[in-house]
């Protein structure tokens, strides 16, 4: 076997120990590291591949070194390979065959027997072999020399398996080459570049923020599902032809312009490349597959740590939507169904601090490993036998997955879905909450969507208390590790109807009774903070890995961390009372009825209440009204909004020394917030534009049918267009059941130019505009003809939006 072969082999092998040894690390240390250390960590693998540098003293060399005996007789000179002389005398011969493994000195009257079975020409009528000649070609040679001849059959396969191994890799990696080059060229060819003011504004604004100082190039590509970079020395991102609000882009060229910033192309191509050179070898591939994994919730990571506390919610926003349409699972920024739990529950898990010494001690671990397995040659003989024992111990598994620890009954289920049920490993989840893994074919045919009812709800004394819960006690352990000490205060438990969850024994999706909690917690080691509120929930999901399904028991949570001074409790809770919101099996209203005090929660933040008659609002989000949008900060003035699946359309003032709450007055349906100059906000709604001066619950100005715009409006576009180059002008559109018009005020409410397009509006439902924007004087937008937002039949337009000027619609070539 060649030196570069055995190398090859060594690579793979200390490879695919080294990932293995971090598959069964990160899942313990998701909590208390970095995503970007999660992801970084695995180019030690990387390298483990593709490096072939490393001690003598490593351990592969001291597993496989070859015996020296072995060695010595099982080369044979290459200039007398056919006829070598062994030393003459029977004592020496004897000597001889004690030294070759598995082959015991003959006793002198066996001799001339064993040299007798032989069939060399060269025997003597008597029967005798002539001194000092030793017959290797006979039919009985003695075992002891039959290595040789393994060997000098391992050295002529050794070219053609090189030849295999690396002819492969060639193919595949200039396969992958050619097919990214000839989709880039695609891609640039078919896309037009963007020249839209507020776009490309978007996009400095966010290289600002991401650091980049490089020029990208912005690209716009008809029927792209999601936004991609492309390019590396060139780079450019191209974006989907469809409307995207305005900080939905920014969220969205934020993650792509840092995934440029730190040059996750190479870092990508560098596992790809392991994954072409080890293409035999799945462990390449399921590390290229979990860096990627990786590599966007690190993205994900740095886009949050670059956001303020407010904006996180919308950049959760733009992962749902692009997971609401057509997306390929190859796309960065949504990753189908399979990434984006994934994804969610690490943007509301965030955590802007995290102790650094389990990532540095880790790392050392990691590094010590990879250098120590080293990469060494590994002689063919003692591999030739080897592949005996991992078969061996293959079948064990094999035939215990074939007994089922608790199958259904064959009464109860079909004969064909029992014979697949009974191909399952016991399905117990181990100490951490995860199941067994089940193979993918199996998953798809065992797998159904179920309406059966899920039965009574269990009682009370059913349910444990969350400290003795051990998925409660040990989401604290790994969740919040920082803290000294924690003690429950308040505590509300109750079985709650969640639905389409995972049963793992039956092996369908269906409506089940799970555990829920909402507790308050006395706490310690959180700085000043003495006080969480925390409520939580047993999920039942599936996750994908290398197509196999690994089902897990698991908690999703909320916590907020705040002072007692500020949340104002008290320290008797026993009047107060936590209430599951309606149409939600997750969110507590937590509330005082006797005194009227309550928090108010949501999915980012949570503030004090009095005054109240009722259970707190089911919130979504907290806006302060500060300069240039939203902030987590709760010394000021708040603006409450619903959650969207609420379907309500209110929005509430919170007043900072009060506590209370006030509804805003003169809203309609489907609003929408906008903070124009002067810290006036304008809520557009689908009837009419609301503005409202700071701390006023009642509209300063109304824009509406037969005030300001045409007494026959139907409906308002959903977007604002602020001049861009500032000014304190707005633009909107609206139509009527005869065409498309604008009509632009500034931010007292005074309309200055009001006008119409010409243009067909349709049916409000459908999509007409897109890409509402405005600057010097000029209104740009996408109108689609027939409605249907397909790209090929968009006309990108602008009209002159000046008052005394020429308002016919120019068409964009």
């Amino acid at each position: 076997m060649t030196a570069l072969l055995r190398t090859l082999l060594s690579l793979a092998l200390s490879g695919s120990v080294l990932i293995l040894i971090l598959l069964l690390l990160l899942p313990r240390l998701r909590a208390r590291t970095s995503r970007r250390w999660q992801y970084y960590i695995w180019l030690a693998a990387v390298l483990r591949l593709l490096v072939p540098f490393a001690p003598e003293a490593s351990l592969m060399n001291q597993l496989f070194a070859p015996p020296a005996a072995v060695s010595q007789i099982g080369s044979l000179p290459e200039e007398d390979s056919a006829a070598p002389v062994l030393p003459d005398g029977a004592e020496q011969a004897a000597d001889i065959e004690a030294a070759l493994p598995g082959t015991d000195p003959l006793p002198e009257e066996d001799a001339g027997e064993s040299q007798s079975a032989g069939s060399s020409p060269t025997e003597n009528p008597d029967g005798d072999t002539p001194a000092g000649t030793t017959d290797y070609a006979g039919t009985d040679t003695p075992v002891g020399l039959t290595l040789p001849d393994a060997g000098q059959l391992a050295q002529a396969a050794a070219p053609a398996v090189l030849t295999l191994w690396l002819g492969t890799a060639l193919v595949l990696l200039i396969r992958r080459g050619l097919t990214y080059r000839s989709f880039v060229r695609a891609v640039r060819r078919e896309a037009r570049p963007v020249d839209a003011p507020a776009l490309l504004g978007c996009l400095r604004r966010a290289s600002r923020r991401a650091g980049v100082r490089h020029e990208v190039e912005l690209l716009c590509l008809p029927g792209l599902p999601t936004p991609m970079l492309l390019g590396v020395q060139h780079p450019c991102i191209v974006l989907p032809d469809r409307e995207t609000g305005r900080e939905e882009l920014f969220c969205t060229l934020l993650h792509e312009l840092i995934h440029y910033r730190r040059r996750d192309f190479l870092c990508r191509w560098l596992a790809g490349a392991a994954a072409c050179l080890h293409w035999w070898n799945p462990l390449a591939r399921r590390l290229e597959r979990e860096m990627d994994h990786a590599c966007e919730l690190a993205c994900d990571e740095a886009v949050l740590r670059l956001l303020r506390p407010g904006d996180r919610r919308l950049y959760g926003e733009v992962l749902l939507r692009a997971a609401a349409g057509s997306v390929s699972p190859a796309l960065p920024l949504s990753q189908g169904g399979k990434l984006l739990r994934d994804r969610l529950q690490a943007i509301l898990s965030y955590q802007e601090r995290r102790s650094p010494w389990p990532a540095v001690l880790v790392t050392g671990v990691v590094a010590a490993l990879a250098v120590g397995l080293g990469a060494c040659s590994l002689p063919l003989p003692e591999l030739g036998s080897s592949p005996e024992k991992p078969d061996a111990s293959q079948s064990e598994p094999d035939s215990s997955q074939t007994e089922p620890e608790a199958a259904p009954s064959q009464a109860e289920i079909p004969p064909e879905r029992a014979a697949l049920m009974a191909q399952l490993p016991p399905m117990v989840p181990d100490s951490n909450g995860t199941y067994p893994t089940i193979p993918g074919d199996l998953y798809d045919e065992l797998v159904i969507q179920s309406d059966q009812p899920a039965g009574e709800k269990p009682s009370l004394d059913q349910l444990d208390s969350f400290e003795e819960n051990p998925l409660c006690t040990r989401m604290m352990a790994q969740q919040h590790y920082e803290l000294e000490s924690w003690s429950v205060l308040y505590e509300s438990r109750d079985w709650v109807l969640a639905p389409n969850e995972f049963d793992p024994e039956q092996m369908v999706f269906r409506d089940r009774w799970v555990p829920s909690y909402f507790v308050i917690l006395e706490i310690s080691g959180d700085g000043e903070n003495d006080r969480m509120i925390l409520s939580c929930q047993v999920s039942y999901t599936v996750t994908s890995s290398s197509g196999d399904y690994v089902p897990r028991v698991s908690l999703t949570r909320t916590a907020y961390t705040r002072r007692e001074a500020d949340l104002r409790l008290g320290e008797d809770l026993s009047g107060w009372q936590a209430v599951l919101a309606e149409g939600t099996t997750s969110h507590y209203n937590f509330w005082n009825p006797s005194t009227g005090q309550g928090i108010l929660i949501s999915d980012f933040g949570c503030l004090p209440l009095s005054g109240l008659t009722e259970p707190p609002p089911f919130a979504f989000a907290v806006y302060a009204r500060t300069e240039g949008g939203v902030s987590g900060s709760t010394g000021e003035d708040q603006l409450i909004t619903p959650r969207f699946a609420s379907g309500e359309n209110w929005v509430m003032l919170w007043d900072s020394e009060t506590h209370t709450l006030t509804e805003l007055s003169g809203l309609g349906t489907s609003p929408q917030l906008f903070w124009l100059e002067h810290n006036v906000l304008a809520i557009v709604c689908e009837e009419r534009v609301c503005l409202y001066a700071e701390n006023s619950a009642e509209p300063l100005a109304v824009i509406e049918a037969g005030a300001g715009i045409s007494e026959d409006a139907e409906a308002i576009f959903y977007n604002l267009a602020p001049l861009r180059e500032g000014g304190g002008q707005y633009a909107i559109a609206y139509c009527t059941p005869e065409e498309w018009r604008f009509c632009v005020f500034d931010s007292t409410g005074e309309v200055l130019s009001e006008f119409g397009s010409g243009l067909y509006p349709g049916s409000p439902d459908d999509l007409y505009l897109a890409d509402f924007s405005y600057t010097q004087g000029l209104l740009y937008f996408v109108y689609y003809p027939d409605g249907t937002g397909v790209s090929e039949t968009a006309m990108r337009c602008y009209i002159d939006a000046r008052p005394d000027h020429d308002h016919t619609v120019q068409v964009v070539e």
